[in-house]
């Protein structure tokens, strides 16, 4: 009896702890922001070309088949990393008119708002952040111009 008396205090204290931490975890009223800062300069984890940036992180991490946001069965937002031609296409909004990159201004990008607020509701890709030489590398090649090589 003693125990299970302890057993439903130790219950209760938990649970009120994770409401008070999880309650405090993030602004209801905080939105995605339009633009953001990014480093002036940085170290890439590759030369920052798009072929670099797709090979090396987009498709690795957002485009495979298993359980990405936007692989071949999952396309969330319309943005597919599949095949480089496409996704270049859709990244500057030439497909489907929704440019998430706009060439030669990382700041106010949605591919680098997104990969640069870590811990937010809308980091991408949620959960594990991208490495910061990885955020570098994708930054620089908007900021060169996103071009497709």
């Amino acid at each position: 009896m003693l125990a299970q008396a302890i057993r439903v205090a130790v219950l209760r204290r938990v649970a009120l702890i994770a409401l008070l931490t999880t309650g405090c975890a993030a602004d209801p009223e905080e939105t995605e922001p339009e633009c953001v800062e990014v480093p002036a300069s940085c170290n890439p984890l590759y030369p920052p070309t798009f072929a670099n940036v797709f090979d090396n992180t987009l498709l690795p991490t957002c485009g495979s088949d298993a359980g990405s946001c936007h692989g071949p069965n999952a396309r969330q937002a319309g943005l597919l990393f599949a095949e480089a031609s496409e996704s270049h296409a859709l990244l500057l909004g030439e497909r489907d008119g929704r440019a998430r990159v706009k060439p030669g201004d990382p700041s106010c990008s949605k591919l680098i708002v997104r990969t640069h607020s870590l811990g937010k509701p809308w980091q991408m890709p949620p959960g594990e952040p991208l490495s910061g030489p990885e955020r570098c590398a994708i930054a620089e090649w908007v900021r060169s111009g996103a071009e497709r090589n």
